[in-house]
């Protein structure tokens, strides 16, 4: 094989890789490609006509989208380093919480800021919003309950103590 056909294939398998390879943002911790990148305006529009509902014996995580987060850092950007640790904290410790309630039979759902529309067991759908004040929270739909959205700190301690308030169930880590 000559060098230039050599060369050619190298070319083509570096051009082809980077296509391929997934991109990272370093500037924003993820967990587990729970939060969506809110960026295809055909899905985004899609979802207002007919947003996803929220069923009983259900906790939603929410955070902010991708889009939001940087128009926060925009608009506060001495306040970055405080808003990415306190999202680190919690993709950290709301996964642990959704894996035990998981265990427990509990729907987990992983959302961004916005209207959250709940439907009950008769088919009733309740449309609540999540006023962003706090950068996190959770929306909690016990069954036979009416849904409730709320903040909290972003540890383990506070979202047990928060879901143990709604569902009146404990969390606790596996020995």
């Amino acid at each position: 094989m000559s060098y230039s056909a050599y060369f050619g294939k190298v070319l083509l398998f570096l051009a082809f890789g980077f296509v391929i390879l997934p991109t990272t943002n370093h500037g924003r911790p993820t967990a587990r490609g729970y939060f969506l990148q809110e960026t295809d305006a055909q899905k985004a529009e899609s979802v207002k006509k007919t947003p996803p509902l929220i069923k009983e014996n259900t906790v939603v995580f929410i955070c902010p989208s991708q889009e939001e987060y940087d128009d926060l850092i925009r608009r506060q950007p001495e306040r970055q380093l405080e808003l990415t640790e306190v999202l680190s904290d919690f993709y950290h410790y709301s996964e642990q919480a959704a894996d035990m309630l998981k265990a427990r039979g509990i729907a987990t759902e992983f959302r961004t800021w916005s209207e959250l529309w709940f439907e009950s067991a008769d088919g009733k759908v309740i449309k609540k919003t999540f006023q962003p004040d706090h950068i996190i929270g959770l929306a909690l739909y016990p069954k036979g309950k009416l849904p409730q959205v709320t903040t909290c700190s972003p540890d383990l301690l506070s979202l047990a103590a928060v879901i143990w308030e709604y569902f009146g169930i404990k969390l606790e880590r596996s020995s």
